[in-house]
């Protein structure tokens, strides 16, 4: 809906389509007041990326929420004037290249020693307070790196902590000491880290981190691809629940067992007894003791009541099973076969 609204300041009639948010700015001594109206493009739809690059475009600083950002393109668009008369650009610390830096290491002598005190009077005179959640963040290995390097009288430090609350995103820090273990500036890439008084987590994490330093000689940084052992040879941890034998044909949608025989050997009615005997027979046969696996499915033969039945020949059954070959592992069957085979 078209409307008219009339700003009180300025004295100047504004054509709106619908009011978002207004801005007060001070030019040449007088004070404006734009109502900023809503704008055609969705930059709500816009990718946090994708509205940075687009405020690195127009020249002005790209730290913050995504709501912020928004708002940002929203005004600049309704407002139409140039960033260089409604922001400054961001503040952009002076570090050396980055070939000067160099991984922090236990030989190293020249790092500037600061004390835990220097970092919580940082923090308070930036009006926040220490918190042990810097501590936590440190022992559970969210730094990634620190790197050091020297220039004008001053000591940079650079590193990388990994954010807290988002998966795979890492905010780079840069914090500038003097030799006297003050610390000058610092920048963080994170939403609050602008320099040159960054006091976000981030850069007290990477500060504490040198304060380990300068006691241990030595810092706890991330665990690196080459530092982990390999695991692709290790077994998958089974997730899902366990299931009986006799439902997975439900979970197949039939109730058919499956046979890898060709269909002319299936269902064929002495096929148990021939491949029971194949069985008893291989183990009788085998001058190497081998035994196959499915002889355990078959129940052991008892030779001794043998011995206690009347028959006609020279040995006994134990002894004409032990030099055939056929132990405890043969069936009780055959030996019923044998004696009805001496019987006849």
């Amino acid at each position: 809906m078209m409307s008219h609204k009339r700003c009180n300041r300025t004295k100047t009639s504004l054509r709106c389509v619908s009011i978002v948010f207004t801005t007060v700015y001070e030019l040449e001594g007088r004070c404006l007041k734009y109502c900023v109206m809503e704008s055609n493009v969705k930059y709500g739809d816009w990718k946090l990326q994708q509205l940075r690059e687009e405020l690195k475009k127009r020249g002005v600083k790209i730290s913050g929420r995504k709501k912020e950002l928004v708002e940002r393109l929203v005004g600049l668009d309704n407002l139409g004037r140039t960033a260089a008369q409604i922001l400054e650009p961001e503040y952009v610390m002076a570090v050396p290249d980055s070939a000067a830096y160099q991984d922090i290491h236990a030989g190293m002598s020249t790092i500037v020693k600061i004390t835990q005190q220097r970092l919580i009077d940082y923090l308070h005179s930036n009006e926040k307070e220490y918190e042990r959640k810097v501590e936590e963040m440190y022992i559970q290995r969210y730094v990634r790196f620190i790197r050091v390097a020297d220039k004008d009288r001053l000591q940079f430090i650079r590193g990388s902590v990994w954010a807290e609350m988002k998966k795979n995103v890492s905010y780079n820090v840069d914090i500038s000491i003097d030799k006297n273990a003050v610390i000058q500036e610092a920048q963080c890439d994170c939403a609050v880290g602008q320099g040159p008084t960054a006091h976000c987590k981030h850069v007290a994490c990477i500060i504490y981190c040198v304060i380990q330093f300068g006691i241990n000689k030595n810092i706890i940084t991330e665990v690196t691809c080459t530092q982990r052992l390999q695991t692709f040879h290790h077994a998958k941890a089974y997730k899902g629940s366990p299931m009986k034998a006799a439902k997975l044909h439900d979970v197949r949608g039939h109730t058919s067992r499956y046979d890898p025989r060709p269909e002319a050997f299936r269902n064929q009615k002495c096929y148990p007894d021939n491949f029971r005997n194949a069985v008893i027979n291989f183990q009788a046969s085998s001058n190497r003791g081998e035994k196959m696996p499915v002889l355990q499915l078959y129940q052991p033969a008892d030779p001794h009541p043998t011995n206690f039945m009347h028959d006609y020949i020279s040995r006994s059954d134990e002894a004409f099973l032990q030099k055939s070959k056929v132990h405890s592992e043969v069936s009780v069957s055959i030996t019923i076969n044998y004696l009805i085979l001496i019987a006849s």
